[in-house]
Order: structure tokens, then C-alpha cells, then sequence
């Protein structure tokens, strides 16, 4: 009898896990789908309601703060340097004129130099900065969300063996499912906004797991170390706000180390 009930324990326990790995599968699926489909209606700059379309306007959920960026890179590619037409309310700055800012980050402004760039080579020369086609953001919106879509799924993949390193038993599969379902993941900035925000947390998440991974004595390939480094970089230029964390996860590294 005993036999016929551990038997029966390990059978459910192999389908328990394997419901739980396809729940994580399905939602993540539905994660993903929400990310080309979703386009929220903004009133007095809360969500209003959501119209769905396939595919959806790529240019609708892109930060706005990209279009002041994407003339900057303009007004550089024409040799004025980092310089904007925005005067931000400051008091003393004609909203018409031209002056050098570092309120934005130079990567991101760096993201629609290259674009730019790209862009007049495939489709002829931009007159100004202020007639930047819709085109070109509908083109870096689909770029955007496509990158964010893999590497939310990245980081799912690598969320759930991260807890499984601290967890045991069904505890890895329920953490995923929470991190997955975690209403600024799947909704608001995670699942409508097309932001590098939506590219740096993954990483932060697929970098967290490979450390702790060396905080446990494992050993990584010289491969994996590059890409680390590449993964940091690519997160602290896409947003600078990571920096911070990056800096704390070294400090650990030393007083795990010594």
C-alpha cells in the first residue's frame, strides 16, 4: 500500500509541476500578446479605458520624452550638439530657441542617432527636426516592444531558476507566477508602455540570477562573464536609475567574497 501511495505522490507531483510550468507558459504567452496588442486611452493622465488591436500602433505607447530626444539627435546628426527646443518651464529660456541640456541621457539620445541615422540612409533625408516622420517612431515602437517582449521572456525563464537556487518544493513556481503577474508587469508600464524600463528590469533580473549563481561557489564560462558586463552596460545606458543597483550588487559581491 505504501509503495502504491508514494507512486501515486511522485505521479501528482511530476503533473502538479507540469501544471504550474504551463499556467507560467500561458501567462506569459498572454503577457506577451498584451504587449502588441494593448493601447491605453489616457484622460487627465490616468487610463481611461484600453482599445485592443493586432498589431497596434506602435507609436501610441512610446514614451513622449522619446520625441524630444529623437530631435536632439536630430539637432546633433546636423553638428549643434546636444542641444534641445525644449525650455522644460525654466524661467528665462525662450521656448523657441535652441540651448545645450543634459537633462536627458546620452544613451538614449545615442538610440535615435543611430536610428536616425539608419533611417535617412534607407529613406532619404529629414528636413527638419520638428518633421521627423511618424514612420520612423512606428519603426522604433515595433523595435522597442519586440525587444522587450524577449526579454520579458528571458526573464521569466531565468526568474524561475533563480528561485528555484532559494526555494524548494512548489515555492520557485508560485514566486514565478507572482512575478508574472505582478500588476506593473503585466499591466500599466510593464504590459502597455513601450519604455526602456520594460528592457532594463529583465536584464536586472537575468543578471541577478548568473550572481547568485557565483554567490554559490558556481562557476560561470568567460562567455557568460562578457555577457554579463555587456548585460550591465546595455541596462546602466538604457537607464541610468540602474546604476545604483548595479553598485549595490558589487558591494555584496565584496562582502560575500571577503
Amino acid at each position: 500500500m505504501q509503495k502504491i501511495l508514494g507512486h501515486f505522490n511522485v505521479k501528482f507531483h511530476h503533473l502538479y509541476k507540469k501544471l504550474l510550468l504551463t499556467l507560467i507558459f500561458i501567462i506569459s504567452g498572454i503577457n506577451t500578446l498584451i504587449h502588441f496588442t494593448a493601447i491605453p486611452m489616457y484622460e487627465n493622465q490616468h487610463v481611461k479605458k484600453i482599445e485592443w488591436s493586432f498589431p497596434k500602433d506602435f507609436t501610441s505607447n512610446i514614451n513622449v520624452d522619446d520625441y524630444e530626444m529623437a530631435r536632439t539627435a536630430f539637432y546633433y546628426l546636423q553638428g549643434k550638439g546636444f542641444v534641445t527646443d525644449v525650455s522644460f518651464d525654466r524661467p528665462g529660456l525662450r521656448p523657441d530657441t535652441l540651448f545645450k541640456s543634459a537633462f536627458r541621457s546620452k544613451g538614449n539620445i545615442a538610440i535615435h542617432i543611430l536610428g536616425l541615422k539608419i533611417y535617412q540612409q534607407l529613406n532619404g533625408n529629414i528636413e527638419s527636426a520638428h518633421s521627423i516622420p511618424k514612420d520612423y517612431f512606428y519603426k522604433y515602437g515595433l523595435i522597442i516592444c519586440i525587444l522587450r517582449s524577449i526579454t520579458f521572456l528571458f526573464s521569466v525563464f531565468y526568474f524561475h531558476k533563480l528561485t528555484k537556487i532559494l526555494f524548494t518544493g512548489f515555492i520557485p513556481f508560485l514566486v514565478t507566477v507572482l512575478y508574472i503577474t505582478f500588476p506593473s508587469v503585466i499591466l500599466y508600464i510593464g504590459g502597455f508602455q513601450d519604455y526602456y524600463e520594460n528592457i532594463a528590469m529583465p536584464i536586472l533580473v537575468i543578471y541577478s540570477y548568473f550572481l547568485i549563481r557565483i554567490f554559490h561557489y558556481e562557476k560561470i564560462t568567460l562567455i557568460q562573464c562578457i555577457s554579463l558586463s555587456f548585460l550591465a552596460l546595455i541596462s546602466c545606458l538604457l537607464k541610468p536609475h540602474t546604476i545604483p543597483i548595479f553598485i549595490i550588487w558589487i558591494f555584496i559581491s565584496f562582502i560575500v567574497e571577503f
